[in-house]
């Protein structure tokens, strides 16, 4: 059961490798908690050079895409040391986050054709339609590599759990919260968890 699983995860996992692990098999599980509706997982991403995301969602709109590349850290670590600065394992994430936003700045349409790519081979929601073929806009007009498109690009750190945060912790977390990008613990994931579960005949592979 999802829910099960990562409540396990939460409580008991000191690295990222088994959260990595249950998003790619439980993809749903993370598209559907995240701002904004996602239809296309990548886990894994060579974005180029050194820089791989461990998820990167991608949804079109009209004459658009919206893009979350996502960091992510083990569930039992701290957000904030006891004097309120980041702590190491989350300072790295953001800088790696802002590595990320740098680069694509740089080389937006290098980005975007590895991520058309990409998401033309090993896209995880097996339940939409299209797999296999090069995402469009919801209307169907704009290839994710057209130059003309407008693209949205978002960032997320997930790290730690409820209660690793004080309640100042919890109020230095909101203020971290930068344009387009999000720190979010594993705790959010529950209730989707749960929702997938009760209707999992939704997520059953073909």
């Amino acid at each position: 059961m999802r829910v099960e699983e990562l409540k396990k995860i939460i409580e008991t996992s000191t690295g990222e490798s088994e959260a990595q692990k249950y998003f790619e098999k439980y993809p749903e599980v993370l598209r559907e908690t995240l701002p904004y509706p996602h239809s296309r997982v990548v886990p894994q991403f060579q974005m180029g050079g050194e820089f791989i995301p461990d998820f990167v969602l991608t949804e079109g709109f009209s004459g658009g895409f919206r893009i979350l590349l996502i960091e992510l850290e083990p569930p039992s670590c701290r957000i904030f040391n006891n004097d309120g600065t980041p702590a190491k394992r989350y300072n790295g994430a953001m800088k790696q986050v802002e590595e990320w936003r740098r680069f694509v700045e740089l080389n937006r349409d290098y980005f975007l054709r590895r991520l058309s790519k990409a998401i033309k081979k090993r896209d995880l929601c097996y339940t939409i339609p299209g797999k296999g073929e090069e995402p469009t806009d919801s209307t169907g007009r704009y290839k994710l590599t057209n130059t003309e498109v407008s693209i949205h690009l978002n960032y997320a750190i997930i790290i730690s759990k409820r209660e690793l945060l004080t309640s100042e912790d919890l109020l230095r977390k909101s203020s971290y919260m930068a344009d387009r990008f999000e720190t979010i613990t594993y705790d959010r994931f529950i209730p989707t968890a749960q929702r997938c579960d009760k209707y999992r005949h939704v997520y059953e592979k073909d």
